[in-house]
């Protein structure tokens, strides 16, 4: 140890304290009140713990967490205000990595809400008729069944083991409600006093219903039995069972005795409780505490309770958490009056409160608060299909996982694997035929690869599969294992016998600078290199200069390769749809860049227009895309088909004065019209070179050709740029898509830009849609045109259809 240093566990614990200060400094930051000054001594305080550490001789790890997060925290200041969403990302995952590493073990527990996933859940199911599909269903949702078809049999059953579940058919010779007697006999005996019991029954009348709750029936089906229905009822009362001794309740209170009260009188009932006399606070508490109810005294100080109730209201969070609101009875008829809580979920009720009765709301709201926030993460992140998460779903964990590089996780591979053969089967079936096919497709996949990996359905016919810290070999044993479980056995489907021929294409990233949407492209062209492969039909795409630091031998090396892809024509374009919002036909598509080097491998895109941006071969090779755009265009065009594509430029090109002549040439020799090209440019490059870039505008104004400014919105004078280059339209930063349908502050800030921008005629494109559901919301505060993955992901050919797919 070095002279001076202090003993191990005297350096982790001073840093465990520092890290929980900074971590609540942060969060006061966050949830309470934003200021510039706390934030510069958040980041006075990270300096200090890196300058610790390296005094102290700390761990190599540990001493680079600390650096990490002192750099990123200082990059954070200089920038003048909140850090954005993926700094903030970043900063949540070294706060979670150096809380880790300096956490104790005898600190480390492990608490699963879920129960059910340490063993599998016994279902019997009685019934004087087998149903192979019901048990068939039952098992593929995870649970081990037992089947009994004569009653008698059911007490020895029980003897051996007590089931988590029953299942009765009702319908018997013996008489029309004799399983529900046969239930209410055994529950009287005390045989599965507890146990949940779903009856199913061809008679749905009112007396069969009485007959089967008074024998302590939970659920009542009639046949053809819902299959979902009967799933869904099983999932919320086993996790019920699971689930009552982690259930929450957040206190906000400033009478100490009476939160003390409230707090015993919960905690009787087997529900954790938190007490905060601070209401300023709540959010915070909420993050850290994550309770299922909010239980607010509305006669709060320094703040009005009305206000708070209503600012709560318009969180998100609360739209599955319940909140129960305690007035006196002097406030009672104002309070009523003046509340405004939107569409949260919300009791007033009158103080002094019966304690039994608060018992029983909080208990009965919990139980609902529980199984509505189940149905709506169902809804919300499943694929309704195959049960995988969906896209939106996928795509927001990849964004949590990237933020991680370099921290928790060394790398990040996003697995593509496409059903090749899906429209075929689709076309030769029936719709309901291939649904049921994706279904015993996710099965498979479940099984290769378990239930803690992140599988999605990003589209009809691909399937996704994110994965850290996994080497290049594993990753294909686990593609091959995938590719055989899904291949070699047919299914086997009413009256069909399929088979299925997939792909896989895989994207490795271990650069934290990444964008989620290049590691998703990259993946989609690694697939389609897969498909041209003869044998395995698996490919590795990855991202070779992802880490490069910019030293003579890796640019040089760089360069080559791009010069010489340049040379022997290793580049193609593919084309992603923009389309119409308002019933606007017109065909119109992005071009993309894809580029391999002499091993065959895709070269990262973002990486290759970062080496070239200053550099002459940025020139020609916006000259070979300008010039492959036209010539495709003048081939669709002896189609009769008029198509707009939109190129992007790099920054060199501005400076080509030669490049207006040149693109008229090109295009007087394809005999083709300037309208149908538009010219796009970063804000950020025009800000940093408007001369060259009025220049250019003026230019290719003259010949008729568009022009657009991407990533725009999000600069120190947007609107500003726009007015020196009144462009015909305005790709906005990604920002304004993500999560937009569930951010009303987004939604406002989108509205004021597009007013804004409808007065200087400038039409609005929003890219990066990944979800139906922003759609009505973009048409609704007029957005113009969108552009993104879920409406088609980029493709060689130009194949949209803009008759049936414009909205």
């Amino acid at each position: 140890m070095v002279k001076g240093t202090a003993p191990p566990n005297i350096q982790l614990s001073k840093l465990a304290n520092h890290l929980r200060l900074m971590e609540d400094l942060w969060q006061k930051l966050v949830y309470v009140k934003w200021s510039q000054e706390s934030f510069a001594l958040l980041a006075r305080l990270g300096q200090e713990m890196a300058q610790f550490t390296q005094e102290q001789g700390s761990a190599t790890q540990l001493n680079d967490l600390t650096h990490q997060l002192s750099r990123h925290l200082n990059a954070c200041v200089s920038a003048g205000h909140l850090p954005q969403e993926p700094d903030r990302e970043r900063l949540l995952a070294l706060f979670k990595r150096l809380s880790h590493f300096l956490r104790s073990p005898d600190e480390i527990t492990f608490v699963t809400t879920n129960a059910l996933l340490a063993s599998k859940a016994d279902i019997l199911v009685i019934a004087l008729e087998k149903n192979p599909s019901l048990l068939s269903k039952l098992e593929d949702a995870g649970y081990e069944v037992h089947y009994l078809a004569v009653a008698a049999e059911i007490e020895t059953t029980l003897a051996q083991s007590t089931p988590t579940a029953v299942i009765v058919d009702i319908d018997s010779p013996k008489g029309p409600l004799a399983g529900v007697e046969m239930v209410a006999e055994l529950r009287a005996r005390n045989d599965f006093l507890t146990t949940p019991v779903f009856f199913i029954s061809e008679r749905d009348d009112m007396e069969a219903r009485l007959e089967a709750f008074r024998a302590g029936g939970t659920g009542y089906l009639t046949k053809p039995v819902d299959i979902a229905e009967l799933l869904e009822g099983l999932r919320n009362v086993l996790a019920q069972q699971s689930e009552e001794r982690h259930r929450r309740v957040l206190i906000v209170n400033d009478k100490s005795d009476e939160a003390q009260q409230f707090a015993d009188l919960l905690e009787k009932r087997n529900i954790g409780t938190r007490t905060t006399n601070n209401a300023l606070q709540v959010i915070q508490e909420i993050y850290r505490f994550q309770p299922d109810l909010l239980l607010l005294d509305l006669d709060v100080k320094h703040v009005s309770g009305l206000e708070l109730a209503g600012v709560l209201a318009q969180h998100k969070v609360f739209d599955v958490i319940p909140i129960i609101l305690l007035s006196t009875e002097a406030d009672f008829n104002v309070h009523l009056s003046r509340l405004r809580m939107g569409n949260a979920w919300v009791d007033l009720l009158l103080k002094p409160v019966i304690p039994d009765y608060l018992g029983w709301i909080v208990e009965q709201r919990l139980q609902r608060g529980r199984l509505l926030s189940s149905k709506l993460s169902t809804l919300s992140d499943k694929d309704a299909a195959t049960g995988l998460y969906n896209r939106r779903y996928f795509l927001s964990q990849l964004e949590h996982n990237l933020a991680g590089l370099g921290i928790s996780i060394k790398s990040l591979s996003v697995v593509f694997l496409m059903v090749e053969n899906y429209r075929a089967l689709r076309d030769a079936t029936s719709v309901t035929v291939v649904d049921e096919l994706v279904e015993h497709v996710a099965k498979r996949m479940r099984r290769v690869m378990g239930p803690r990996r992140w599988v999605a359905r990003f589209s009809d016919s691909i399937f996704a599969i994110l994965l850290s810290d996994i080497p290049q070999d594993a990753l294909m044993e686990l593609s091959r294992a995938l590719r055989d479980t899904l291949e070699n056995t047919p299914y086997e489907l009413i009256e069909y016998s399929l088979r299925l021929r997939t792909c896989i294409g895989i994207s490795i990233a271990s650069d934290p600078d990444q964008d989620v949407l290049s590691l998703i492209r990259s993946a989609d062209a690694a697939c389609s290199r897969a498909r041209e492969l003869k044998k395995e039909r698996i490919y590795i795409q990855k991202f070779l200069y992802a880490d490069w630091d910019k030293t003579d031998n890796q640019l040089q090396q760089l360069m080559s390769d791009i010069e010489e892809a340049l040379t022997q024509q290793r580049l193609k374009l593919l084309f992603q749809p923009i389309v119409s919002l308002h019933g606007d036909q017109a065909e119109r598509y992005e071009v993309l860049l894809r580029m391999y080097n002499l091993n065959d491998q895709e070269m990262p895109i973002k990486t290759v227009f970062t080496a070239v941006h200053n550099h002459p071969l940025g020139q020609h090779l916006d000259r070979w895309i300008i010039a492959e755009a036209i010539r495709l265009l003048a081939l669709r065009r002896t189609r009769g088909i008029a198509t707009t594509l939109f190129i992007k430029l790099s920054a060199i090109s501005l400076a080509d004065k030669q490049l207006p002549e040149w693109l008229q040439e090109q295009l007087s020799n394809a005999q083709l019209g300037a309208d149908h090209l538009v010219f796009q440019l970063s804000e950020r490059v025009a800000e940093r070179n408007v001369r060259n870039t009025l220049s250019f505008f003026n230019a290719i104004r003259h010949l008729g050709c568009g022009f657009s400014l991407e990533g725009f919105g999000r600069g120190p004078d947007s609107l500003g740029l726009l007015k020196k280059l009144p462009a015909d339209c305005v790709k906005l930063d990604l920002y304004f898509s993500r999560d937009v349908g569930n951010d009303a502050d987004k939604q406002e800030q989108l509205q004021e830009l597009v007013v804004r921008l409808e007065t200087l005629e400038t039409a609005t494109i929003v890219s990066g849609i990944e979800d139906m559901r922003a759609l009505p919301i973009l048409w609704s505060l007029g957005i113009n045109y969108v552009q993104g993955f879920f409406l088609q992901q980029p493709y060689e050919e130009m194949t949209y259809d803009f008759k049936d797919g414009t909205f």
